[in-house]
C-alpha cells in the first residue's frame, strides 16, 4: 500500500543531489563518441546524402534549444498576464491616457 497522500516524504534522492546513474550514461556515451568521432565521419561520407541528411537533423537537436508548443490560449493568458503586472507598476496617468488611445485604436480601425 502507497503512502497517504499529505504524509511527508521519506526516502529517494535528496533535492539537488545528482542522479549517479544518468551522470554515469551520459559520461560513457561522450567517451564513446569522442573516441570514434574519425570512424563516425568516414561512416556519413561512405552514406548517400539524404540519409546524411536524416543523420544530421537527428543530431542538431542536441546543439540546438526545442521551442516548447504553446497554445494560442495559453499564449494569450501569459501575455495578459505580463500585461496586468506592467499596468500594476505604471503610474495612473500613463495607463488612462494608453486606454484611451486603445479605444480611439479600435474605433478607426472598426470604422475604417
Amino acid at each position: 500500500m502507497g503512502r497517504k497522500k499529505g504524509s511527508e516524504k521519506t526516502g529517494g534522492r535528496r533535492p539537488g543531489s545528482k542522479n549517479v546513474v544518468q551522470s554515469d550514461v551520459k559520461t560513457w556515451i561522450r567517451m564513446l563518441i569522442d573516441g570514434n568521432r574519425d570512424k563516425f565521419e568516414k561512416d556519413l561520407e561512405s552514406i548517400d546524402a539524404g540519409q546524411r541528411l536524416v543523420i544530421m537533423e537527428r543530431l542538431f537537436r542536441y546543439i540546438t534549444p526545442t521551442m516548447a508548443s504553446v497554445d494560442v490560449q495559453t499564449q494569450i493568458k501569459s501575455e495578459y498576464e505580463q500585461l496586468e503586472a506592467l499596468l500594476k507598476k505604471s503610474p495612473s496617468d500613463a495607463v488612462e491616457k494608453i486606454a484611451k488611445r486603445v479605444i480611439e485604436l479600435k474605433k478607426s480601425k472598426d470604422n475604417g
